[in-house]
């Protein structure tokens, strides 16, 4: 509940510091990049016997998001982050500060977060059944069959808080309530006459 002044400017306390130019305006800076340092990908295809095993792994290293999903939550509170309970009192803000930094979805440094992760594209596995079980039914005319499972998307090693960093566009990193990329998985099989 006080105040504190510093260089003839009044700061509240518990409430987040607005940085200004030498106007007495909100300071327009640079608060993130959407660029990654770079991506990279790795792929493999195993086989034995009759299973083939393919996995691809993708990462981006580097780049920011911002987290307006999350920044939205502050407006009435529906954050995890404005839950006190359990926090130590000298860590708990009031819900002034929460209001500020929602700030009528005005862009801030608070919800810029990194957008680098490790994605386990996608794993296949399939099976090619043995020409000696197709033989059997020879008078249908199968000449080759194959079962197989494929999942996608299927796990995410990021420090994003939100749903995902790969949110919004490449020129446009913000995640606005939209949705991930969906994590599939498709059964199937396969046959050849």
């Amino acid at each position: 509940g006080t105040s504190a002044s510093v260089n003839g400017r009044t700061f509240s306390w518990g409430i987040p510091v607005l940085q200004t130019d030498e106007s007495g305006s909100s300071a327009v800076v640079r608060i993130g990049d959407s660029n990654p340092d770079f991506n990279w990908g790795l792929s493999s295809n195993v086989r034995y016997g009759g299973f083939t095993v393919y996995a691809l792994l993708n990462a981006q290293m580097g780049g920011n998001v911002y987290n307006r999903t999350k920044q939205r939550m502050y407006q009435y509170f529906r954050s995890g982050d404005t839950d006190q309970d359990g926090k130590a009192q000298e860590n708990k803000k009031t819900t002034d500060y929460y209001s500020a930094l929602y700030a009528a979805n005005l862009i801030n440094q608070w919800f810029v977060e990194p957008a680098g992760h490790l994605t386990l594209r996608e794993v296949s596995l399939r099976y090619r059944v043995p020409q000696t079980f197709l033989e059997r039914f020879s008078g249908v005319g199968i000449k080759d069959m194959s079962l197989f499972a494929v999942g996608r998307n299927l796990f995410v090693w990021s420090d994003y808080s939100g749903y995902s960093s790969e949110a919004g566009s490449p020129l446009q990193r913000i995640d606005d309530f939209s949705y991930p990329q969906y994590r599939t998985l498709t059964t199937g099989l396969e046959i050849r006459f």
